[in-house]
């Protein structure tokens, strides 16, 4: 029955585009306007196996610019929750569920005694990287503080969970063949149950809050396939001892990452010295964007890439939402 429906819907994009390729460009994108409003109308499978279609067949057939794949995804959201188990203990209780924009459509995709946390779905909508700390009594030593975890991979239906690697805070390439995280540059497991202060120890949380950086975080990338191969191991690309690093994201449009950075004699709970910086990963350059004496937290980028989006404390001890620009100009908040 799905075969039948995808070539059926194949022959009639193909059709269709073919026509209006004999007949000129207006008439073209009149009517794969027309086809996407339709595809709309669909439920989200449906949708998704008619606009994959008319891709296929638009890029065969010379469209590549009228029709682009972003048109093919089913805006969706994923997010933690412990909605299901409000009373339960924090690290425990929360799991990785998918919504539509409206708030409808919630599915729970995990369902465990673990702590589920930070999913990201890839640039198709296929897959969901996230981290967990379920693997955390696995290691040797075992992994004291729960807020420490291991990335894991899921398709968008909560199937074929795999552990990828440790790491926290997962951000997906354009491509979907890599991602980009924060982690221990050491690897050590962490002997203690409590944050150390400073200088911290190698492999320790610098602070309670899910996901924290260690107290020798940098930032890392891995191809998807090598680790799922047990092939390849994560690059550290900032190698930075003296800072702790995290908080990454790829740019979407290009071979860039912005993540925070902040001294590793920084206060961990109010880090002054927190800024922003983006990494070019074809150059190596490395540019700060931000310089202040405030806190600055999860950049993540437009989806154009022209500019980006962060947490920021602002003459005050709560965080606002603040915008500038790729480059570090034309701040807001």
């Amino acid at each position: 029955m799905k075969t039948t429906m995808k070539r059926s819907a194949m022959k009639r994009a193909s059709m269709l585009i073919y026509w209006v390729r004999e007949r000129g460009v207006v008439i073209k994108k009149r009517i794969l306007s027309y086809m996407l409003i339709g595809a709309a109308l669909m439920n989200p499978r449906r949708q998704r196996v008619f606009c994959c279609a008319v891709l296929a067949a638009a890029l065969s057939l010379g469209a590549s610019r009228i029709v682009k794949a972003q048109q093919c995804l089913v805006s969706t959201i994923a997010f933690t929750s412990n909605r299901d188990a409000p009373t339960s203990p924090q690290q425990g209780a929360f799991e990785v569920y998918l919504m539509n924009p409206d708030g409808t459509n919630v599915r729970r995709l995990t369902d465990n005694t673990d702590g589920e946390a930070f999913p990201n779905l890839s640039p198709d909508g296929k897959r969901i990287v996230f981290e967990s700390n379920r693997d955390n009594a696995l290691e040797v030593p075992p992994q004291v503080p729960l807020n420490i975890g291991d990335l894991f991979l899921m398709s968008d239906t909560g199937n074929g969970q795999t552990r990828l690697t440790r790491g926290s805070s997962a951000s997906w390439s354009p491509d979907g063949k890599y991602i980009t995280f924060h982690r221990s540059a050491s690897g050590l497991a962490c002997p203690v149950s409590v944050p150390p202060a400073y200088p911290g120890i190698p492999g320790c949380p610098i602070k309670t809050d899910p996901s924290a950086a260690t107290w020798d975080s940098d930032i890392f990338i891995a191809r998807v396939g090598g680790l799922l191969d047990n092939e390849e191991e994560p690059i550290n690309i900032t190698n930075s001892p003296e800072a702790i690093d995290d908080d990454p994201d790829w740019s979407p449009v290009a071979q860039e990452i912005v993540f925070t950075s902040h001294s590793v004699t920084d206060n961990q709970v109010n880090s002054t010295t927190a800024e922003i910086y983006v990494k070019n990963l074809e150059t190596g350059a490395l540019t700060r964007l931000t310089f202040n004496n405030e806190e600055e937290r999860g950049p993540a980028w437009s989806p154009d890439g022209s500019r980006i989006v962060f947490m920021c404390r602002r003459g005050g001890p709560d965080f606002e939402i603040c915008v500038m620009n790729a480059d570090g100009s034309g701040k807001c908040n």
